[in-house]
C-alpha cells in the first residue's frame, strides 16, 4: 500500500486490473508516513477493508522491529524539541519577569524510551485488533529464498519488475 497515485508511480492506466490477492503486506515506510497513527484515514480505510474481509493484513517480526525503531526516533525527536522549546520559554520568562506567569510551562524530562514503547504497543495492538497476522520472518532460513532468487524462480523471474525486491 503506497500513497502514490497511479500517475505518480509511472504505471500506465491500462495496467490497472482487479486485485489478484487479498493478502497485503505494508512496508514500514508507509506506516512511518502516517506516523504510526492508527486513526489516520489511510489506515482507517485499510482497517475497513480488513473488517469486510476484502483484505487480509500480514506483517513480520522484522517489520515490527523496524516500526519500534522508527517510533523511538519520532519520540526522541519530540522530546528534543520540547527541551528546546522549554529553554526558549525560560528565556522569555526572564525577559518579562512581571508577566512570567502568563508563559505556560513546557513539559520536559519525558522518558522517550518508555513513551515509544507505549506508543508502539498501542500501534501493534491496533494492528492485531484489526486482524493483522504476524509472521516470524527473522527465524526463517534465508537460503531457500536466495536460491529461488538466483535461480530466478517465482516471484523473482518476472522480467517487468523494476526492482529486485
Amino acid at each position: 500500500m503506497t500513497m502514490q497515485s497511479r500517475e505518480e508511480d509511472g504505471a500506465p492506466e491500462e495496467n490497472i486490473g482487479p486485485l489478484v490477492t487479498r493478502n497485503v503486506f505494508i512496508d514500514t515506510q508507509t506506516y512511518r508516513e502516517v506516523e504510526f497513527d492508527t486513526r489516520h484515514p489511510t489506515l482507517m480505510a485499510l482497517f475497513e477493508h480488513i473488517g469486510t474481509d476484502t483484505l487480509r493484513l500480514h506483517t513480520t517480526d522484522i517489520t515490527l522491529r523496524e516500526c519500534l525503531r522508527h517510533v523511538g526516533a519520532l519520540t526522541e525527536g519530540l522530546a528534543r524539541e520540547l527541551g528546546k522549546t522549554a529553554g526558549l520559554a525560560t528565556k522569555w520568562r526572564g525577559r518579562i519577569p512581571a508577566n512570567a506567569q502568563e508563559m505556560p510551562e513546557v513539559p520536559t524530562g519525558i522518558d522517550h524510551s518508555a513513551w515509544s514503547k507505549t506508543y508502539f504497543g498501542a500501534f501493534r495492538t491496533a494492528l492485531k485488533t484489526h486482524g493483522a497476522r504476524e509472521h516470524a520472518a527473522a527465524s526463517q532460513d534465508p537460503v531457500p529464498i536466495f536460491r529461488a532468487y538466483f535461480d530466478r524462480h517465482p516471484p523473482f523471474d518476472e522480467k517487468k519488475k523494476p526492482k529486485e525486491f
